[in-house]
């Protein structure tokens, strides 16, 4: 779970969102509409078990071997991983936030660089093990604040569908919906965060420095529908084909204007 220095980046993001979200236009009689702030979260009745949100995409590398090392080297800023005495996102000797970040050795997959941490996480492999965590670069993932999730019934493991929206200039080579994994839990009352391969198969700027976007993003979550376990990307994209079948059998019932 992280806090602070990342809801920093989310909240310059979402700033910059708030003129860009579209317009959305619900049945009443088949959905569920619910405040999280100043976002909106729609629940549609009568199938899957499913909500959704509109929000911009910050951009997260957590789990990522290469995502954080010492003196500034790594895809992401280390203050988004926490701070010495604080560390929120790095795995430690102590395995307290109190400790002193672990440095991966010659047999890891980025020496040199610390461990980085994901809240869903490979519990069959040691602690200290890189390739516990869900893998930033390689998985598409989401981040949803832990208030928001528990409320929706939502838990690490769960799956996604994230939409981007299509414009007249459009990239054929990238799919306008991509399906994801709920693999870590962000900061309270900030919603729109995806993992750097999620934004690269969604062609959106994926550099976690600076990249993301304040465009409106579609992130439709499905409770209930994972195992609580990391899973691969083809695994992911199969569970999310056949969610996407039956959200679309209900999906009517919320319209773009």
């Amino acid at each position: 779970m992280h806090s602070t220095p990342r809801a920093i980046r989310l909240s310059i993001l979402a700033l910059l969102a708030v003129t860009r979200v579209s317009a959305e236009t619900c049945d009443a009689a088949k959905t569920t509409k619910t405040t999280y702030g100043k976002y909106t979260v729609v629940a549609i009745r009568g199938g899957v078990k499913n909500f959704h949100f509109v929000a911009g995409m910050a951009i997260d590398a957590d789990g990522a071997p290469d995502a954080y090392g010492p003196d500034g080297k790594g895809r992401d800023r280390l203050a988004n991983a926490g701070k010495p005495g604080h560390w929120q996102a790095l795995v430690t000797d102590d395995g307290k936030p109190s400790g002193k970040p672990i440095v991966q050795g010659d047999a890891d997959p980025a020496p040199g660089f610390y461990v980085s941490t994901t809240t869903l996480e490979d519990r069959s492999k040691a602690a200290k093990d890189p390739h516990r965590y869900v893998d930033a670069s390689k998985i598409p993932y989401v981040v949803l604040p832990g208030d928001l999730a528990k409320k929706q019934g939502a838990k690490p493991g769960d799956f996604a569908l994230v939409r981007r929206p299509i414009s007249d200039d459009d990239e054929a080579s990238k799919p306008s919906e991509v399906g994801a994994i709920f693999a870590d839990v962000g900061p309270k009352g900030q919603l729109g965060e995806g993992s750097i391969a999620l934004a690269e198969a969604l062609g959106i700027p994926s550099d976690p420095k600076t990249g993301g976007t304040a465009a409106s993003v579609t992130y439709i979550v499905f409770p209930g529908s994972g195992n609580g376990k990391p899973r691969s990307a083809d695994e992911i994209a199969a569970e999310t084909k056949k969610l996407a079948a039956k959200y679309a059998e209900i999906s009517s019932a919320c319209a773009s204007e």
